[in-house]
């Protein structure tokens, strides 16, 4: 699990153009980009580097389908975990595969884990397996996700 760290960056009115560009279609080709921002190929790409350089854009990537790889089941785990061990139970849930955020709260609880399975065997493994060897979880409230009105991670926020 990585900490955002807030990054300090000096970025204009053309430098949002290319960032709202990137969010909807991050295969969009520098020539497009180019076109659109009204600045040559290598501006563009000048540009592009030093946002990634100063951590304004952090990776590109595909956004897969969890069903591809047979992971149908979205569970949300809700932690309340002794406040002394909230770092170290939020980094070793990260380390775990099956994994795909982990947040911690201001609120109680205090770790929002959000976990893909195959099936509902796979999830009870994992909890007796995985979840409930960890020191210092106090508890646990468990909620699968029926549905996804709306996905959008092109945002860290």
């Amino acid at each position: 699990m990585t900490r955002s760290k807030t990054i300090e960056v000096s970025v204009d009115k053309t430098d949002v153009k290319m960032l709202e560009l990137l969010r909807s279609n991050a295969r969009i080709s520098l020539a497009s980009m180019s076109r659109k921002v009204r600045l040559s190929k290598s501006a563009v790409k000048y540009r592009l580097d030093r946002l990634v350089e100063v951590g304004a854009i952090k990776s590109f990537f595909a956004l897969v389908d969890s069903q591809v790889y047979g992971l149908k089941l979205s569970v949300v785990f809700d932690l309340t975990v002794e406040p002394l061990v909230i770092q170290d139970v939020a980094m070793h849930l990260a380390k775990y595969p099956e994994v795909v955020r982990v947040y911690e709260l201001t609120t109680t609880p205090q770790l929002h884990v959000h976990v893909l399975f195959k099936d509902q065997e796979e999830m009870e493994k994992f909890m007796r397996s995985k979840l409930y060897t960890l020191t210092g979880i106090k508890n646990v409230n468990t909620g699968m996700i029926i549905k996804r009105y709306e996905t959008d991670l092109t945002l860290q926020i």
